[in-house]
């Protein structure tokens, strides 16, 4: 068979960790007709130099200062020359030898397709955890902010060609508005393949708590502009379940509290006194780190003590922050800025550490 040329870009930036993995996994296709092009933001660790052991290799090679990974999407997307255009990130791999060219054969047998996509087996290396992302999609489903993995996802160039590639409007998501956009178009000329075709390791971008709630936001605003949908809000408990789910994982799975993100600090308060201000102190406890009082503007709860540490109202603050190194707020309810600034207007220009325990789940998943 003399299938199509398939061009497959892949976009690095300090990337020396698992790039070769993702090389190599491209260099050992049974497939033949591939264009491999890397597009380097300006890497200065050891990932040129790995470029560089492939190089004779590797069809092009740009290295050069981009505007984050869309860019450097649509710069080796424009350097292509394949009829079929492909993406693998940097720290992704395909799934085995043979999977471009069972793509490709499907693109050849039926040269009126204009995409074929399938399934992506996503994995966290911490934890062990993995799951298979995939499924035959409906405009109906990315209504609903489902995603085709783009790792899976392969396109004629024509379409690339008449949607203008990727749109830098959106930093983490801009691959969702593609992915859409071609299904827009061309829905009705695309192909699922029930098969998986790359491997993607959860610790990208779009992994972190904070990464997390940023694509959310880009994602309702792209459904937004293509369906003039409105997404429905988040409960306080489907908010704050994602941040549980944090802390359990850092607790079970990586054997580790979320407060040991707090270095230097040895005695803290903990805002509110609630069942999740208990969670807290035995999480402080775990950390080395002393809860010296509860805080809470409920006057029926102060003067009163749990677990032997005592219960005061807020304005403890006032002639007592000395003695603490930071002030963790432990309420569920989304009013962290209400009370960073009523502690700020009690301590006036004192230095103190406030964070939310929301914060320490970011903090700590940022740095595991």
């Amino acid at each position: 068979m003399v299938g199509p040329l398939i061009s497959i870009v892949t976009a690095t930036y300090n990337s020396e960790k698992h790039l070769e993995q993702t090389i190599a996994s491209i260099l050992g296709q049974t497939y033949r007709h591939i264009e491999y092009i890397i597009v380097d933001g300006g890497s200065t660790d050891g990932t040129l130099d790995i470029v560089d052991r492939y190089r004779s290799r590797i069809a092009k090679v740009i290295s050069e200062p981009d505007r984050g990974i869309y860019d450097a999407f649509n710069k080796g997307y424009r350097a292509s020359t394949g009829d079929i255009v492909y993406f693998l990130n940097s720290d992704d791999y395909l799934e085995d030898d043979n999977v471009i060219e069972e793509v490709a054969s499907i693109f050849h047998a039926h040269p009126g397709l204009s995409i074929v996509y399938g399934n992506v087996r996503m994995h966290e290396e911490g934890s062990g955890f993995f799951y298979y992302y995939g499924k035959p999609v409906t405009i109906e489903d990315f209504k609903q902010g489902y995603m085709t993995p783009h790792p899976g996802f392969f396109a004629r160039r024509s379409l690339f060609e008449r949607q203008g590639g990727f749109s830098l409007d959106y930093p983490i998501a801009g691959d969702f508005e593609f992915v859409i956009k071609c299904f827009l178009s061309d829905g009705d000329k695309a192909y699922y393949f029930d098969r998986t075709i790359a491997n993607f390791r959860i610790g990208g971008t779009s992994s972190s708590l904070k990464n997390y709630w940023k694509t959310r936001a880009e994602g309702e605003l792209i459904t937004k502009k293509l369906f003039a949908t409105e997404s429905k809000p988040l409960s306080t408990g489907e908010y704050n379940f994602h941040y549980y789910r944090a802390w359990f994982e850092a607790l079970l799975l990586q054997k580790r509290s979320l407060s040991s993100v707090l270095r230097g600090v040895r005695r803290a308060a903990i805002f509110g006194s609630m069942k999740l201000a208990l969670f807290l102190l035995e999480d402080m406890r775990q950390a080395g780190i002393e809860t010296v009082c509860f805080l809470d503007n409920d006057g029926r709860r102060q003067n009163h003590t749990m677990r032997s540490v005592p219960i005061y109202g807020p304005d403890w603050l006032r002639e007592q922050a000395e003695q603490i190194d930071a002030v963790i707020l432990s309420f569920e309810g989304r009013y962290d800025e209400e009370v960073k600034a009523q502690i700020r207007s009690l301590i006036g220009e004192r230095e103190l550490l406030v964070l939310s325990w929301r914060e320490l789940a970011e903090m700590s998943f940022d740095r595991a």
